[in-house]
């Protein structure tokens, strides 16, 4: 994976080329970002090479996966990626996914049997 930093991409904090592996990242975006955004955008631009992708959902995934692995906290990833999307509504699945992997990861690995309860009352 080659990265190329470039001013600014509309609309979006980074993209890749599926096909050579190169990631164009903003650097107007990245300088706005904290280590731990920076970190999950750039391995989520990666799954889309790795699995030639355009699921962004899937791409989340295994972004937060690698940063879980790598010894991030849950909730630090997800405060990361509270604040990098928006409330459009495609980015409002995307935060309601990626909580809901991240209670199941919490439950099945670390057996925190608190991460299913339900959210409301």
């Amino acid at each position: 994976m080659k990265i190329k930093v470039v001013n600014i991409i509309k609309g979006t904090p980074a993209r890749v080329n599926r096909n050579t592996g190169t990631v164009y990242v903003s650097a107007w975006h990245f300088k706005q970002m904290n280590p731990t955004q920076r970190r999950f955008v750039l391995y989520h631009e990666l799954a889309h090479y790795l699995f030639k992708t355009k699921n962004e959902q899937m791409a989340d995934e295994y972004a937060m996966m690698r940063m879980i692995k790598e010894g991030y906290k849950i909730s630090d990833i997800l405060k990361a990626m509270n604040n990098l999307l928006n409330n459009t509504r495609a980015h409002y699945g995307r935060k309601l996914n990626l909580i809901s992997d991240a209670r199941v990861y919490d439950y099945v690995f670390n057996h925190n049997k608190k991460s299913l309860k339900p959210i409301l009352k």
